[in-house]
């Protein structure tokens, strides 16, 4: 689907600078001479993940750096509950490099009419079955938790450390995303079983001791 973001505006319209700063360079773009001959695409993916077959990953990034965070936090400290700040019906796109990488390559040789476009799946993955996945592998429990909650009940210091920590990725937790877009016979990229090997293998494998 299109991407629709405001005309120039301030950073903090935006969820955070990273996606302020993709803004600004999508307006130095659209300027471009690549633009007016049609030579030029930006792609916005969802959440990129490791192999959906594998679950393997090359980085830290992303979904493996809430990972990364929240296993430490596990290691040092188990059995600790932590509540962190999210929309009830929270989700996220995940975005398997191996379902991914081709409908790159198919967009990049077709037609569009506009530069900038989002590149996601047709079904969402919900916070919470996020969650109860990271909770099955690390000795943690992860409960999300409206902000009304967290206002009559703060954040213990536990609580608030790792919140500080994993605020970069937490900040999508915030939010609901439904795109117009939606292909009604495509499987998801990410389901339950393979949700369960992205964390299992990073948990397993990609996470430095």
């Amino acid at each position: 689907m299109p991407e629709d973001w405001p005309s120039p505006a301030p950073p903090d319209r935006f969820r955070n600078f990273y996606e302020y700063s993709k803004r600004e360079a999508e307006l130095a773009l659209a300027r471009s001479r690549s633009v007016r001959e049609g030579s030029a695409l930006v792609a916005w993916p969802g959440v990129m993940t490791g192999h959906s077959r594998t679950g393997r990953a090359l980085t830290d990034y992303g979904l493996y750096d809430f990972l990364r965070v929240i296993a430490f936090f596990a290691r040092r400290t188990p059995g600790e509950r932590v509540r962190l700040p999210c929309h009830p019906d929270a989700n996220l796109h995940l975005a398997p490099v191996d379902t991914t990488v081709p409908r790159l390559l198919a967009l990049a040789a077709s037609d569009r009419a506009r530069p900038v476009s989002h590149v996601v799946n047709g079904a969402t993955v919900p916070v919470r079955d996020l969650f109860e996945a990271i909770n099955a592998r690390l000795p943690i429990e992860l409960v999300p938790a409206t902000p009304e909650e967290i206002r009559d009940r703060p954040f213990s210091q536990f609580e608030a450390v790792v919140n500080m920590r994993a605020k970069y990725t937490a900040t999508y937790f915030r939010h609901h995303y439904d795109f117009e877009w939606r292909d009604p016979a495509a499987p998801p990229a990410v389901t339950p079983s393979v949700l369960d090997r992205l964390v299992s293998w990073y948990v397993r494998e990609g996470l430095p001791e």
